[in-house]
């Protein structure tokens, strides 16, 4: 207001760069960007992006074969956790693994590089899907394999109580007290 008053001289501000605007979240100059919890008034994007300009620090991606090169060493790492892994430990691992991967995304964004957010989770999730569907599906086989196999030897019944309580498929029999009559008809 002073500057467009003339009570102050204008030549304080020669080659320099003068933004005007508003501040105030109550006149709803604010908007959402990328990398920042609340809104940002306008004139503050428009000085990050002047600032920018002048310090030359542009944001660049980074180049698409690290991508396609962590993918694959995703998917490979995900499948070696999965299979030498208990179940519950890979699924705890996977989510650290993707944890991890959102704060290095972080980090390197802060270094002004762009790396590409999704296609990592997408691996890990998806890796975890198929290598679960494949170990449900090979269980799956086994188990009817081994239960043909035993019905040929043993009655359906007795597969079915056996089933029931599998503690009973301990090898070295049990001790019992038992009467057995014998009878010459």
């Amino acid at each position: 207001v002073d500057v467009l008053n003339g009570a102050v001289n204008k030549s304080a501000f020669d080659k320099k760069i003068v933004l005007i605007g508003a501040t105030s979240p109550s006149l709803h100059d604010e908007a959402s960007i990328p990398g920042a919890a609340k809104p940002m008034p306008g004139v503050e994007i428009h000085a990050n992006t002047i600032q920018t300009m002048i310090t030359q620090r542009f944001l660049t991606e980074v180049p698409e074969w690290t991508v396609i090169i962590s993918i694959f060493f995703v998917a490979i790492l995900a499948a070696i956790l999965f299979h030498f892994a208990p179940i519950w430990l890979s699924a705890i691992l996977m989510f650290l693994l993707l944890v991890g991967h959102l704060f290095f995304t972080i980090i390197l964004f802060h270094y002004g590089k762009i790396f590409n957010i999704i296609y990592i989770p997408i691996t890990i999730v998806g890796a975890y899907l198929v290598i679960s569907v494949y170990y449900y599906l090979t269980e799956r086989r086994h188990r009817k394999k081994a239960l043909g196999a035993l019905e040929k030897y043993v009655s359906m019944d007795v597969i079915s109580h056996i089933l029931e309580d599998s503690d009973r498929l301990k090898l070295g029999g049990e001790r019992r007290n038992i009467t057995v009559f014998f009878s010459d008809i």
